[in-house]
């Protein structure tokens, strides 16, 4: 669902007729029925220490604060060896999805083609360093450390399996952007002050930020002749919180009754929830007659 609540019009509030809708839910259409499967990638390092490695399989299971995951089993073989010393190994595991993770339990488990016979000590164990486990769907990245030896047996026992508590979560770019609150963002651009650097033509905007992009938008105003020769314009837009910005593109389609060209001279812009300015030199024309002949420019951010 993507809310607004907001007018769209040129006459109302903010004047805005574009507007920027934040995914508050990413349920399918009908609801979330808890049947859709999305994968977790399960990273799993074995220790870099002598005797660490195994030719057994491990296995895991994940608990979140919704479910718990079933038994996923990941499998060694001669053609494809893991949980070799110090190797980090990744699978793909398809489950519900069990909210946010709490803990794991993670074992290890003989395999029916090449059993242990009854090895003890250290030949009947694997030491685990971590155990890394990502959301697909939110891009969260969870972090179980194990740094102890796990016992190698018969069948699945959850009772002499290590029980892994969650350290850390790394937010993914998805939940961040699922975070992100609406901001209103001032535009003040300055044309320069030299013959013909003025323009008539339709002016469109692009700002980059650490967080994503707005898309092109058009900047107008009603009942005033902008960019125009030395003139300051300002405009606002909203848009997701973009975070630290360090790009602009500026682009203009080269069409009016007047004069298409135009020389800028700079831009800022400003985070009207925090009063961050941020400036981008220009000082080129825009114009397919004068200096390179381009009409779009990338604008860097400078300190």
């Amino acid at each position: 669902m993507f809310p607004c609540n907001k007018w769209l019009s040129k006459s109302e509030d903010d004047k805005q007729i574009i507007r920027e809708l934040t995914c508050v839910s990413p349920s399918k259409p009908g609801g979330d029925t808890g049947k859709e499967k999305i994968n977790y990638e399960i990273s799993i390092t074995t220790s870099d220490k002598k005797g660490a490695s195994m030719t057994q399989n491990a296995w895991l299971t994940l608990e979140g604060d919704k479910k718990s995951s079933k038994e996923f089993l990941m499998n060694n073989s001669s053609k494809n060896p893991v949980f070799n010393r110090g190797e980090t190994n990744t699978f793909k595991m398809p489950s519900k999805h069990l909210g946010k993770l709490q803990q794991c339990y993670l074992g290890a488990v003989e395999r029916d083609d090449r059993p242990l016979n009854q090895t003890e000590g250290r030949d009947g164990m694997w030491h685990c360093h971590e155990v890394i486990v990502t959301d697909s769907s939110s891009g969260n990245k969870y972090t179980f450390p194990c740094k102890s030896w796990v016992t190698i047996t018969p069948n699945v026992s959850k009772k002499q399996a290590k029980l892994l508590s969650l350290k850390e979560v790394e937010e993914g770019k998805v939940a961040t952007i699922r975070n992100l609150a609406n901001v209103k963002y001032e535009i003040v651009i300055l044309t320069g002050d030299i013959k013909g650097a003025g323009t008539d033509a339709n002016v469109w905007i692009t700002i980059y930020g650490t967080n994503g992009d707005t898309g092109k938008r058009p900047l107008k105003q009603r009942f005033r002749d902008l960019f125009e020769r030395g003139q300051t314009d300002k405009f606002e837009i909203e848009a997701l919180d973009l975070g630290e910005l360090n790009k602009v593109r500026v682009e203009h389609d080269n069409k009016g009754l007047g004069n298409q060209g135009w020389f800028l001279d700079k831009m800022e812009i400003t985070n009207m929830a925090t009063n961050a300015k941020t400036l981008f030199p220009c000082d080129k024309w825009l114009d397919k007659k004068k200096g390179d002949g381009e009409i779009s420019r990338d604008l860097l951010a400078v300190d």
